[in-house]
């Protein structure tokens, strides 16, 4: 009878510890794979951080973010690596309000320079 219940408590550990793996690893995937979302500001302007890129922002006057770009690890400022957009803001109810995103040369490939960011034409 003691063996019995010894072999129940030993499957129990067993599927506990593979369901915690399993739970471990899902979140893993999901933090390497999925895109993460970086609350900018408190009212509630949102960029997508895509694992494995790294980002720069340059920000308005008012402190809002205006230019956004992505690009490999490594690649410097002044090479073509970077996909760049920039924020559409609107005055609403007095707060300053990004209202659409345009992409640098109108496309999102990972083809311009970040130092040139002001000197495309966003479409």
């Amino acid at each position: 009878m003691v063996m019995e219940e010894d072999k129940q408590l030993q499957t129990i550990a067993v599927m506990s510890i593979t369901v915690l793996m399993f739970v471990y690893l899902m979140q893993y995937m999901q933090q390497a794979m999925i895109a993460r979302v970086v609350q900018t500001e408190n009212y509630g302007s949102y960029w997508f951080s895509p694992a494995g890129h790294i980002m720069n922002v340059d920000y308005t006057s008012e402190g809002e973010p205006s230019y956004v770009g992505e690009a490999y690890p490594g690649t410097g400022n002044d090479v073509a690596g970077w996909r760049i957009y920039q924020y559409i803001y609107e005055l609403v109810d007095g707060d300053w309000t990004p209202v659409s995103i345009r992409y640098a040369g109108g496309n999102t490939n990972f083809d311009k320079i970040w130092d040139d960011r002001e000197e495309y034409d966003y479409s």
